[in-house]
């Protein structure tokens, strides 16, 4: 399950460093504060530099790669980082493990409004032909919900 608020942190984004808070809002995550910290002996924080942060692409590349996760939690609030995948996670085949991850970075790529099985390939380095049985065989083992009809996404 994601996580419904994150901090996503990137380091030198032409020149300055970038922490954008993320909350899911309507099966998407959007910014609700976004950060921008001169960086030492690095150029004045101005408004044209902060117009030029593309939050969108910071977003979608730090959350795929196991970022700080701020997730509510009854009573409170918990940090912990992401969880990391295994190197060797597609070495014997569609396991469960495999499986897993192939629906997490499904789900965080629906979440990103990003192509998912596309995501699959690229996370996994798999061929595209594979992800795309990869996915089918995650739905039909349970790791995945069914697909909402043919070419439509259902995570």
């Amino acid at each position: 399950m994601a996580p419904d608020r994150a901090t996503v942190e990137a380091g030198d984004v032409s020149g300055y460093d970038v922490r954008i808070e993320v909350v899911l809002d309507g099966g998407r995550y959007i910014a609700t504060a976004v950060h921008v910290l001169q960086r030492p002996g690095g150029p004045p924080v101005t408004g044209e530099a902060i117009r030029k942060v593309p939050v969108a692409n910071i977003i979608r590349r730090g959350l795929p790669m196991g970022v700080m996760w701020v997730a509510s939690r009854s009573g409170g609030v918990t940090r912990s980082t992401g969880a990391h995948m295994p190197e060797n996670v597609t070495q014997y085949g569609p396991t469960d493990e495999a499986l897993t991850w192939v629906a997490r970075v499904y789900r965080l790529a629906l979440l990103l409004d990003m192509p998912p099985t596309r995501e699959v390939e690229t996370s996994l380095r798999l061929p595209r032909s594979t992800a795309g049985r990869w996915v089918a065989a995650a739905r039909d083992r349970g790791f995945l919900g069914t697909a909402e009809g043919p070419g439509k996404a259902g995570g």
